[in-house]
């Protein structure tokens, strides 16, 4: 890849991190918080109240069975997901650290302060990685993310009859895995293309569970359909999540939701309330998790060093 366009990507990666992070004062932080909370409400609420008449009753055993097994499996997956950026930084994390540096920077995001890219980019760098190089492999850990996204949305799109929007997802997915292997070719030489191999599988993996999570939310709250459906809308959650200003992709994720479902046949209605309810059972989940790691005395020293991370690792 030219210099050129590499320093213009990284120059484009850069701003898009400082937006991401929003307002620095914490009174700006909890206002972006508060507004985000009455976007997500209000788009839940009319939602609902908008889903198809005909639709089934709400299964609450769907819904138990996905707070259950769905959010432990996302919550794997996602800890998988930090080891392999600890393996991008020539770092060995083990796996129940993965997995409490995952809890910690899923609550982050619905919090008043910086979100999980922060407690993720902490923990590597109390592990002795340079500050550029944690950066880097975040950075090109989350274009990976999107590109996986987009590419399985033009596969969904173009089954539903999409065209322009498949070409377009497909065409930016494509565009930005040739910039991550660029990106990685110049700086790892050597390993780059088993580092990108790795990438796209453990964002496949999460991929695969975020559908599957959709397609239980949708049979629970009465609306069953296909896995083109479900894939678009989990692409519509990495989307928000990737070019969030609110925290977490609050309210953005339902609003992207339900007008990516309308290019497949889902109405708005049902695609918000979808969105919603993933979010609210794996936060659920969350809540379950974290209330047992505070029983046991051995997690503490680390809740506290992820803190401390927060504090004294802003980016």
């Amino acid at each position: 890849m030219p210099a050129a366009v590499t320093t213009l990507v990284e120059r484009a990666v850069e701003f898009l991190q400082r937006v991401r992070r929003g307002p620095q004062s914490l009174a700006g932080q909890r206002l972006l918080l508060i507004l985000a909370a009455l976007v997500f409400i209000g788009l839940s609420v009319i939602g609902y109240r908008s889903l198809p008449a005909d639709r089934e009753p709400i299964d609450v055993w769907l819904l138990a069975a996905l707070i259950v097994i769905g959010g432990p499996a996302m919550l794997a997956a996602t800890a998988n997901e930090h080891r392999v950026l600890g393996g991008l930084c020539d770092v060995e994390i083990p796996a129940t650290d993965a997995v409490r540096v995952t809890v910690v920077g899923a609550m982050a995001n619905l919090l008043p302060l910086p979100g999980a890219v922060l407690v993720r980019s902490g923990d590597l760098l109390s592990r002795g990685v340079a500050a550029r190089r944690v950066a880097a492999s975040v950075t090109a850990l989350g274009l990976v993310f999107v590109a996986v996204a987009a590419i399985a949305a033009a596969g969904a799109f173009a089954l539903a009859g999409s065209g322009l929007a498949a070409a377009v997802a497909g065409l930016t997915g494509s565009v930005l895995l040739s910039i991550v292997a660029g990106l990685r070719r110049r700086s790892a030489p050597q390993t780059w293309v088993g580092e990108l191999g790795r990438m796209v599988a453990v964002e496949c993996v999460i991929m695969g569970v975020v559908v599957i999570r959709l397609m239980v939310v949708l049979a629970a709250i009465g609306v069953p359909t296909g896995l083109i459906e479900a894939v678009t809308l989990g692409a519509a959650s990495v989307l928000s999540t990737a070019v969030a200003i609110f925290p977490g992709g609050l309210g953005l994720r339902e609003a992207m939701s339900g007008l990516l479902g309308s290019l497949v046949g889902i109405d708005v209605a049902t695609g918000i309330v979808a969105s919603a309810v993933d979010r609210l059972t794996y936060l659920v989940s969350l809540g379950v998790v974290s209330l047992l790691a505070l029983v046991r005395p051995d997690l503490r020293p680390t809740r506290q060093a992820a803190a401390d991370d927060l504090r004294n690792n802003q980016m």
